[in-house]
């Protein structure tokens, strides 16, 4: 007799009832039930069961010259999704510009009005480094959907930085409408995670 259940162990299914899509071990109840909730998250995330959220707060949107073309053309496609980005600067390129300036200018901004911010350089990292340095600013870099969403709703970042080297404007939005709009998961064992963060901040920064 054929043993059906080894080729569905070799590719991580446990039965007739799951499918593979994208990679991805999916449960076809799961999938009704994401289909019925008509959930915009991308394909791969469907199962997570998050709603996408308009975020009603502002959002800070800087760059050095690696990102300037990229922060530019972000703001326009922003503006057609509904979402207002405040452009911090820089105005015109500058190929001898720092990033840590326009960090420095977005986080010090959010620590005295909230809302969220958006830094790019060619990289990505030159920005997070300098952004991690302030307290309660939390960046990081997101290269696809999945990064920006696992960002919010696992670890609460409230900056998101991009590389522009690497990352066209098509991608850029899809990254950056996803961020904005994936909620945080408040359940104990990432508030639990967060709280140590902060703990290690009051016993690391001075001020």
């Amino acid at each position: 007799m054929t043993n059906q259940k080894a080729p569905l162990e070799a590719n991580g299914l446990q039965s007739l009832e799951d499918v593979m899509i994208d990679g991805v071990v999916k449960r076809k109840e799961e999938q009704k039930i994401a289909a019925m909730q008509r959930q915009e998250s991308p394909k791969h995330l469907l199962l997570e069961r998050f709603y996408r959220v308009k975020t009603a707060d502002v959002v800070y949107i800087a760059s050095d010259h690696g990102g300037f073309e990229l922060k530019n053309a972000l703001k326009g496609r922003m503006m057609l999704n509904g979402h207002m980005l405040v452009d911090m600067g820089p105005d015109a390129f500058d190929k001898d510009d720092d990033y840590p300036d326009y960090a420095e200018r977005v986080c010090k901004e959010m620590i005295m009005n909230g809302g969220s911010g958006i830094l790019i350089c060619r990289s990505g990292h030159g920005m997070a480094v300098a952004a991690n340095k302030f307290r309660g600013i939390y960046a990081s870099v997101c290269c696809n959907e999945e990064s920006a969403f696992k960002a919010k709703k696992d670890d609460n970042t409230n900056v998101l930085c991009l590389a522009g080297d690497a990352t066209d404007i098509d991608l850029a939005e899809k990254i950056v409408v996803t961020w904005l709009e994936t909620p945080y998961e408040s359940v104990d064992r990432r508030n639990r995670r967060a709280e140590k963060i902060r703990k290690i901040e009051e016993a690391n920064f001075r001020s």
